[in-house]
């Protein structure tokens, strides 16, 4: 996988094109080995980048549209794509990456629909995730579920701000001015999404180097 670089997925990622093109180069890449959650350190996933490459699609194109971009989004989540993880840099998932997209393009007076819809599609990603999870739980020995209950029940691994939605988590002006009875959170307290899964699966490879 040299010729794409050192980090081929999210180099994929990262450009606008048709979406059959960049799926049949996906593929390619996985079969090279590729981790489809590798995290970069300081660009996070290639679900990161997805997110933030909506921005380059026509919204209004018929050709290479923000479809193309949705279709790939989908693409990387049917494979295993784990909304839920947090870049290295600033701690945000990619589900916290559109809700910030959003506000930013509503500053800028600019189309927002696509990140939303992206926003959609891992939310739905997630939450099967979290009952695939759930469910292999229950497939372990009583003594590691309850280990696990007592971890969940004191909030071990768990960060206090994980249920704060991205806007009062992420902006310094709602972080300086936290919005009182914000709906945003109590969506993301409904959620409770498990950001860093206990004694779930090996940890992720993230490089130090570019």
């Amino acid at each position: 996988m040299a010729q794409y670089g050192p980090y081929p997925m999210h180099s994929l990622a990262s450009y606008p094109g048709p979406f059959l093109a960049k799926i049949a180069l996906g593929q390619e890449i996985l079969k090279g080995g590729e981790n489809i959650n590798r995290i970069h350190p300081r660009k996070g996933t290639p679900l990161h980048l997805a997110v933030k490459s909506l921005e380059l699609y026509n919204p209004y194109g018929c050709s290479i549209s923000y479809f193309d971009g949705l279709k790939f989004l989908e693409w990387l989540l049917g494979h295993g794509a784990d909304p839920r993880l947090r870049d290295r840099d600033g701690g945000r998932s990619s589900m916290d990456e559109a809700v910030l997209c959003v506000e930013e393009q509503k500053k800028l007076g600019a189309p927002f629909h696509f990140y939303e819809d992206a926003r959609i599609l891992m939310i739905v990603a997630a939450k099967s995730l979290e009952e695939r999870e759930a469910a292999e739980k229950k497939k372990q020995p009583v003594i590691y579920r309850f280990f696990c209950w007592i971890l969940e029940l004191f909030g071990v691994g768990r960060d206090p701000d994980d249920d704060k939605c991205a806007l009062c988590r992420c902006l310094p002006e709602r972080k300086a001015n936290p919005h009182k009875n914000c709906e945003a959170c109590e969506e993301e307290k409904g959620y409770h999404w498990h950001y860093k899964p206990v004694g779930l699966g090996p940890p992720l490879p993230c490089d130090d180097v570019d």
